[in-house]
């Protein structure tokens, strides 16, 4: 038999639907997780619901003049470092922006979103996306911001966070009362990245109100799970990239 690429799992078809991230945070860092969220229904509301939420419009996308309001109102999209200092420390001790911790951060960051604003199509800083955004989603994108799908392709899968071997497919189901929440396949978080297909999203959370930003101020982070291979989806073996 032909032995499995390195990096994927060991089951045709790759991973099944509905199976999230939380196998690859690992069942402390998810047992944290899903209490900070305890209360969130970004999965489980009617997707009507959450786009009056937000004030946002499925089609045209958050109004010019709601997303200047919130600038004023909301923290920019940016998620904490797991490793903060002061700039001149970091320049006397470079080796501090190397650590593990923050390699995994700086590849989980975005810096760029694709979105949809009053109708138009627009590339804009990942800084600058707000909850409510609409999202456009491609292999090799980071995604800016926890977000609930719209529409995805059967063949959208995404990377556990900064792992090249644990990932995901996803599908946009639209809701998810029974699932768990980081089990939950209408789901995208920030800092994972598409690895193959397209899909439309609206942005639920950003910066400190990520999972992304939940692990790293719960400090664990970078996460055990993905240093290297281990048992990730149910019944399928990873292999170490």
């Amino acid at each position: 038999d032909k032995a499995p690429a390195r990096g994927h799992a060991l089951r045709d078809g790759g991973p099944p639907a509905g199976m999230g991230i939380s196998r690859g945070l690992g069942s402390s860092a998810a047992r944290k997780i899903d209490a900070a969220f305890f209360d969130v229904d970004w999965h489980s509301a009617d997707l009507g619901q959450l786009v009056a939420r937000f004030g946002s419009d499925l089609e045209r996308g958050m109004p010019l003049t709601a997303t200047r309001d919130l600038y004023g109102d909301a923290p920019p999209n940016l998620v904490p470092s797991p490793q903060p200092c002061p700039a001149w420390l970091c320049c006397l001790l470079p080796w501090l922006k190397h650590t593990p911790a923050m390699e995994s951060y700086r590849a989980c960051v975005a810096d760029s979103a694709n979105v949809v604003r009053d109708g138009r199509r627009l590339c804009i800083d990942a800084a600058s996306v707000v909850p409510g955004e609409i999202i456009s989603l491609q292999a090799g994108d980071i995604v800016p911001a926890d977000a609930r799908l719209i529409e995805c392709g059967a063949d959208f899968e995404l990377s556990v966070l900064a792992s090249d071997s644990l990932f995901y497919r996803c599908a946009n189901n639209s809701e998810c009362p029974r699932t768990a929440f980081l089990d939950a396949p209408n789901l995208a978080f920030a800092g994972c990245r598409v690895r193959s297909g397209q899909a439309k999203a609206m942005a639920v959370a950003t910066g400190t109100g990520t999972v992304l930003a939940a692990l790293i101020q719960r400090r664990v982070w970078p996460l055990p799970a993905l240093q290297g291979g281990e048992v990730g989806e149910v019944g399928e073996q990873l292999l170490p990239v």
